[in-house]
């Protein structure tokens, strides 16, 4: 009780403090090659000032997530920010190495790696792939982090502080690697790497379902089990659009979606050393928020629309709110620190549910009409009777035939608010 409360003090005087200069990520590519390294000595003087020689208490900072290895959640968002499509996890007796193919760093990143300001977007709704407090995560099982990437190569001493490093000369020039050390002196490395040993053998294929940049993630190491996860993605035709094909691939490609049309939805196949997820997933921008969207994914089996039995809410990964819908979404949400939780009353939350809601409402007669939506994928277990025949009334829904196949769904599920409501009102209220 007491660490939750000095936890959650120590997030209300970090909300309060003004940004530090630079600590705004700069997203620009970063191609000039005559680039020099960050000012670590000046970076570290302003944050000792900032932050005050005694930093004990950001200690707490990794303790925010309920599971140490989150952090691995968080190395992915920041190099999915970074435009990387490939990254690889290598686990030793010692320590923990990353490497991805994203842009380099700079000296705002450098500065943001070294803060614990809040994200520097104006009107971003997530802090997705924003170095801070996500990052701070990372010391649950290190002391020194160490980051090699373009012109910069230094540690972080007291979580806040740069020290410049040799330059590693192994890998690729063009890499941004990571190297975790660990000698956290609560947490024996035997026990380090028992543990993300453990959380990167259980990465499921979907982690990459939502991303934008990031094809590839492989993890490996001596002591990790070898494995590749992949993502591919290709445009499915819907049966209401099949006789526009020219004016589809426009639109897809441009990634607008109209008001009550849901568009061209995407095929994303995921895999895990061959085993394989195929999706359909549909997306629609956040109204206000320009590169932001939300979206909707159903899972493919048999050529059918299947049920998933978890189906946590997804902010880019998965949270730890439990939908029970069946099929996942994604979106902007705003998150607890710790993104275990979404703040109901939050007006951002609010408005993004009911852009969800119209979503799936305009999805659902494309998977109607392709003879992909069952019986089983409208059930659920907040509200029995919500697949309603064409006439209105309820009583059409049928499980299983006789023989036990499954039965397509003749209704209209509601069309088209009534029963989308009905599916994320409960859930949301909890």
């Amino acid at each position: 009780m007491w660490i939750r409360t000095v936890r959650a003090q120590v997030l209300q005087e970090i909300a309060r403090e003004p940004k530090a200069p630079g600590g705004e990520r700069d997203n620009r590519a970063s191609g000039d090659n005559n680039r020099v390294p960050a000012d670590y000595q000046k970076i570290r003087e302003e944050n000792i000032a900032r932050y005050g020689w005694d930093t004990a208490v950001l200690d707490l900072l990794g303790q925010l997530y309920s599971e140490r290895t989150h952090f691995i959640f968080e190395l992915i968002q920041n190099a999915e920010d970074a435009g990387a499509t490939e990254l690889t996890f290598e686990l030793f007796d010692d320590r923990l190495e990353l490497r991805h193919d994203g842009r380099p760093f700079t000296e705002a990143d450098v500065r943001g790696v070294c803060g614990v300001g809040q994200s520097g977007k104006s009107g971003d709704l997530t802090a997705i792939g924003q170095f801070g407090i996500g990052f701070k995560s990372v010391y649950a099982y290190t002391r020194t982090p160490r980051i090699h990437s373009g012109v910069e190569h230094f540690r972080i001493e007291n979580f806040v502080r740069p020290v410049a490093e040799p330059d590693a000369a192994t890998g690729s020039p063009a890499e941004t690697r990571f190297v975790f050390p660990f000698d956290h002196d609560t947490v024996p490395a035997e026990v380090a790497a028992r543990e993300i040993g453990a959380a990167l053998g259980a990465l499921q294929p979907r982690i990459l379902l939502f991303l934008r940049n990031i094809e590839r993630l492989r993890t490996g190491g001596l002591a990790a089990e070898g494995s590749v996860v992949e993502r591919s993605t290709a445009q499915h035709q819907s049966a209401h659009h099949q006789s526009a094909q020219h004016h589809l691939a426009q639109h897809h490609l441009a990634q607008h979606h109209s008001a009550g049309r849901p568009g061209a939805s995407r095929r994303v196949t995921v895999a895990r050393n061959g085993r394989r997820e195929e999706w359909l997933s549909w997306q629609r921008p956040v109204a206000g928020h320009p590169g932001q969207r939300i979206e909707v994914a159903f899972r493919l089996e048999g050529g059918q629309i299947a049920a998933v039995p978890e189906s946590p809410l997804t902010v880019f990964f998965p949270t730890e709110k439990e939908t029970f819908l069946g099929f996942l979404i994604q979106g902007p949400y705003r998150t607890t620190p710790a993104r275990d939780n979404i703040p109901g009353d939050d007006p951002s939350n609010q408005a993004l549910v009911r852009q969800t809601a119209a979503l799936l409402a305009d999805v659902l007669p494309d998977l109607r009409d392709e003879g992909l939506l069952t019986a089983d994928a409208c059930s659920t277990p907040v509200s029995s009777g919500s697949c309603a025949g064409q006439d209105g009334r309820s009583g059409s829904r049928t499980r299983r035939s006789a023989s036990g196949t499954r039965r397509r769904c003749g209704g209209t599920c509601g069309t088209r608010s009534a029963w989308t409501r009905s599916r994320l009102r409960p859930w949301w209220r909890e």
